[in-house]
């Protein structure tokens, strides 16, 4: 069976089509087209199911009148929720540890690098453990440019900054950019202290995952497809 897969995020809306247990054919747009109407995914010229994560509720209601199904805590899921309260838990961090669950060596620690990063675990009893979250680097820049009267919005770079920054713009990138990657090093050594993993699997996903795995040692590329494989991974038959 074919799919339509389609994750909601606040900044982009990415979609593929699954089938024979590859996502194929991703495509990206901003969310901000989607939620003023500017722009769909292609539902007209893929006609099978659709099967849809969504962090942003504008975009719910825009899309209420199709028939889709939505993925959250009350699917049909392969993995437990029974840890954590679920009834705030985001529809992407449940398709990112329906994932892990499925298909990674666990237990995992999942980083989803988007405007947030979310930071989940899930044990080797395939349980959604809980995990953290946290600002993304450019949500630290643009919090810095529109709330003080003179911070410059700084672009994103894979490099990593020096702690000493020279100038206002390499300062903000020694603030931000050095927090993101120490924030997320602690986040992950308190998840293995306190689950007592002695080992685990960790991949990063989403948008900025490129600069973790390259400066964090241990974190791995889970792939652009991660989490649509989740999203599919949800998917019930006879529920659309």
């Amino acid at each position: 069976m074919k799919l339509l897969v389609v994750n909601i995020g606040n900044t982009r809306v990415q979609y593929g089509v699954f089938s024979r247990g590859k996502i194929q054919e991703i495509r990206y747009f901003p969310t901000k087209d989607l939620v003023s109407g500017k722009k769909m995914p292609p539902w007209q010229i893929f006609e099978f199911p659709v099967v849809v994560s969504s962090v942003v509720p504008e975009a719910r209601k825009i899309l209420k009148n199709r028939n889709i199904q939505w993925i959250g805590r009350k699917s049909k899921l392969p993995v437990s929720l029974k840890n954590v309260d679920s009834s705030t838990l985001g529809a992407d961090r449940i398709a990112n540890a329906v994932v892990a669950a499925k298909f990674a060596k666990l237990p995992a620690i999942i980083i989803d690098c988007g405007t947030a990063i979310t930071i989940d675990a899930v044990n080797s009893r395939k349980e959604f453990i809980g995990g953290a979250i946290l600002p993304g680097r450019m949500l630290l820049r643009k919090s810095l440019n529109d709330f003080t009267a003179q911070l410059p919005l700084v672009s994103i770079s894979q490099k990593k900054p020096k702690a000493i920054g020279k100038n206002t713009i390499s300062a903000i990138l020694s603030g931000t950019d050095l927090a993101v990657l120490g924030s997320v090093k602690e986040v992950i050594a308190g998840i293995m202290k306190e689950s007592n993993f002695k080992k685990c699997t960790i991949l990063a996903v989403g948008g900025d995952s490129e600069y973790f795995v390259r400066n964090i040692p241990g974190v791995k590329s889970g792939g652009k497809d991660f989490t649509l494989k989740g999203i599919a991974a949800c998917f019930e038959p006879g529920q659309v």
